[in-house]
């Protein structure tokens, strides 16, 4: 039996007319249900941990930050793995601490990381010649304009993954004319 876990995460559904077909291709996570998205903390708490209060807690947290633009204008490589690198990135950083800091036993990634770097994976488990040939593809789409304007848990295993809450981002969206 897989073990189940959670994940906070923004979802950016402006990239899938470009990456959809790569990471449905590619990314292991597209087969299970995860969506486009920039992680702010993987793993999350516990499944079991996802009660009335940290989901009230995760609320005010993501009231009390502000929705915000984000583009992708270039790749990038983690080894085997090509993503999309949001710009500015900073905003991802601070909703990552700030969720480390409301929820102190979180440690995005484990903690194997000593500094998260924001991004969007298109591919996992391939090699330069793949990536090379994602990258010449992708790039003539590229700049892709986003808005961080919620914020989404999620729970799954190997099997899959579902969304267990959505949260706003501030009170309303960037484009909201209000």
């Amino acid at each position: 039996m897989n073990a189940r876990e959670t994940a906070v995460l923004i979802p950016v559904p402006q990239v899938d007319p470009v990456v959809d077909r790569w990471r449905r291709q590619y990314e292991p996570g597209w087969a299970k249900g995860i969506p486009a998205h920039v992680t702010l903390c993987y793993p999350f708490i516990p499944p079991e941990q996802v009660d009335d209060e940290s989901t009230e807690r995760l609320t005010a947290l993501f009231r009390g930050a502000a929705p915000f633009p984000f583009r992708f204008t270039r790749t990038n490589r983690f080894p085997a793995t090509l993503w999309l690198a949001p710009e500015p990135c900073e905003p991802f950083r601070d909703l990552t601490e700030t969720l480390c800091v409301g929820f102190p036993s979180v440690r995005p990634y484990g903690g194997q990381f000593d500094r998260v770097i924001p991004h969007l994976t298109i591919a996992d488990r391939v090699t330069e010649a793949t990536m090379d040939r994602l990258d010449a593809a992708i790039a003539p789409a590229l700049p892709i304009e986003a808005e961080a304007t919620e914020a989404w848990l999620m729970e799954g295993d190997d099997d899959g993954w579902v969304l267990r809450h959505s949260f706003p981002i501030g009170g309303c969206s960037l484009s909201d004319p209000r």
